[in-house]
């Protein structure tokens, strides 16, 4: 879905596994990526700091996180919190945004549409890509991993 600033938008999800992928763009000239922000929702309730934002990050009693994130590049580098933290993108920092979240249920909506029918490789290729997300960029994730007390296959 496609938004501009200071918009408010409704997203109707269910799934607490589902990636939220935010991307800026320019819009001056050819669209370009200028930055994106990554959060599987579940941590909306579980754990709201475990994202990529600059302290403070506030959160209010209706369940709602507002604050400054920071998006990472193209390559997604620096987006996964597991290295550097929440606070740092080292070299994949790409700017930042001012964003509220908040993720509840709302009865008073009817139904989402049923899902469209999909294949199975369909639905693979959703997957993956989801998963391609949550990882982040490969060689961070590679140097992590080799940094680990335990022995590990990265190849």
């Amino acid at each position: 879905e496609e938004w501009v600033f200071d918009d408010e938008v409704l997203l109707r999800i269910s799934d607490p596994s589902t990636v939220l992928h935010v991307c800026v763009y320019s819009s001056v000239g050819r669209d370009r990526l200028l930055g994106q922000w990554v959060l599987t929702l579940k941590y909306l309730v579980t754990q709201p700091d475990y994202c990529k934002h600059a302290p403070p990050l506030t959160r209010s009693r209706d369940g709602s996180i507002s604050g400054t994130f920071y998006l990472s590049d193209a390559k997604l580098r620096g987006s996964a919190v597991r290295a550097l933290g929440p606070s740092e993108l080292g070299k994949g920092f790409s700017g930042e945004v001012d964003m509220r979240l908040h993720w509840m249920h709302a009865a008073s909506l009817p139904p989402p549409p049923p899902p469209k029918r999909r294949t199975a490789m369909e639905q693979l290729n959703e997957n993956s890509g989801e998963t391609a997300l949550r990882l982040g960029n490969v060689r961070e994730l590679r140097t992590a991993l080799s940094s680990l007390p335990l022995r590990l296959s990265c190849g």
